[in-house]
């Protein structure tokens, strides 16, 4: 089990760092179905199954978050997007619009 934690920490460490949360969300739902059919296979109880899912989701989603930190705080700067930017005018863009002049 040591070595499936791992490999969760490593995943979700990897997906923090290239991927937005969207990614994440399939990932989460094949973590579930994984666990309980895993927890079904060793004949474990209720409680046992619970824990088991929700210590495979903590590890993916923590480590998911520690790779946005990371990639926020070291990665490179965000560049705005190019849709935004061609549709918002510039300062002065309204101010020589409201003075009935063209913008230079």
């Amino acid at each position: 089990m040591g070595y499936a934690a791992f490999a969760l920490a490593i995943l979700g460490l990897g997906l923090g760092l290239t991927s937005r949360v969207w990614a994440l969300v399939p990932v989460v739902m094949l973590l579930f179905l994984a666990t309980v059919s895993l927890a079904f296979q060793q004949a474990l109880g209720v409680l046992e199954t619970a824990l088991f899912t929700v210590a495979a989701q903590v590890i993916i989603q923590v480590c998911y978050f520690v790779g946005l930190v990371v990639r926020v705080t070291f990665g490179p700067p965000r560049q705005p997007s190019m849709k935004l930017a061609s549709k918002s005018p510039s300062f002065g863009d309204l101010r020589a619009h409201r003075l009935g002049r063209r913008a230079t």
